[in-house]
């Protein structure tokens, strides 16, 4: 719930990741990657996919800072969220 509010999930209900480019490198995959989210775009070349098992992974680190957020707060201020946010995301291969 906390979330939803500090990344304006009301104003902006859908995130978006986009992937081109995908390009083979040993097991794994080099691609460049755009995530939407809020009414910010945050691109990423030369993003390392990993092959595990049968799916393809990959792992974006970010910071509400990144896309003009400020971590939530609760309880008056006595507890605050880290400003760290990691999103994984699976691709299945045919």
């Amino acid at each position: 719930k906390d979330l939803k509010g500090t990344v304006k999930a009301a104003e902006f209900p859908n995130s978006t990741v986009s992937i081109t480019e995908i390009k083979q490198s040993g097991k794994n995959y080099k691609c460049s990657l755009s995530f939407f989210i809020t009414d910010k775009t945050l691109k990423y070349k030369d993003f390392s996919l990993y092959t595990v098992n049968d799916k393809i992974q990959g792992t974006l680190n970010l910071k509400f800072s990144d896309i003009g957020l400020e971590p939530p707060v609760k309880m008056a201020g006595l507890i605050k969220v880290k400003d760290d946010i990691v999103i994984n995301f699976y691709l299945y291969k045919n």
